[in-house]
């Protein structure tokens, strides 16, 4: 499913050039789990994304944490960030708090994207902790995926896909994004970023 975050995290061992690295992968779901993650949102009525299902068969949880040695702006350091949630929490929150924002995806230790139920479907929203508004965000589930792997969590990655205009990132966190990009992952075409999805 991952396939360039996998050969990232391979690269990350022996690299000089990448510091504070925190990588946990959780081991695959069995088919029980996974049945019970189906069951679940077939009780609360909306369709599972085939991507989560996908993602769960694969991995129980997916952390990856990671800095960049060198700087490419004054103010700011080059990191990466995913935490996804494991099944079993995921499943609780679902259980307990279906109608309550469902945390998924810890993006920093302020903001995350988090899951929302609505009207038969799951949406996905940005969660600023510090304004503490969540804003949705312009992707499916299977787009998420798809975009963490491309980028392999490079921050703020998310903050492309705000539906919202005002909520948007800083120019200065724009331009740096894209030349980073660039600089450490040169398979993925940064206009993507600036022309079809900003």
């Amino acid at each position: 499913m991952f396939e360039k975050l996998e050969r990232f995290i391979g690269e990350l061992a022996d690299s000089t050039r990448f510091q504070n690295v925190i990588c946990t992968r959780g081991k695959p779901a069995d088919k029980l789990a996974i049945g019970k993650l189906e069951s679940l949102f077939q009780k609360l009525e909306v369709k599972l994304p085939p991507s989560m299902r996908d993602f769960y068969a694969c991995y129980d949880g997916f952390t990856l944490a990671w800095e960049y040695t060198k700087l490419t702006h004054p103010d700011y350091i080059t990191s990466g960030s995913i935490r996804i949630t494991e099944l079993a929490m995921l499943m609780t929150n679902l259980e307990y708090a279906s109608d309550d924002l469902i945390p998924f995806d810890r993006v920093s230790d302020i903001n995350q994207v988090v899951l929302r139920l609505n009207q038969g479907r799951v949406t996905l929203r940005y969660l600023d902790a510090r304004s503490r508004t969540s804003v949705p965000l312009k992707l499916e589930m299977e787009n998420y995926f798809h975009w963490l792997d491309e980028t392999r969590g490079l921050s703020p990655w998310q903050e492309f896909f705000l539906a919202s205009k005002t909520s948007r990132m800083k120019p200065v966190l724009r331009e740096k994004f894209l030349r980073d990009l660039k600089l450490l992952f040169g398979d993925v075409d940064p206009t993507l970023f600036s022309s079809n999805i900003t």
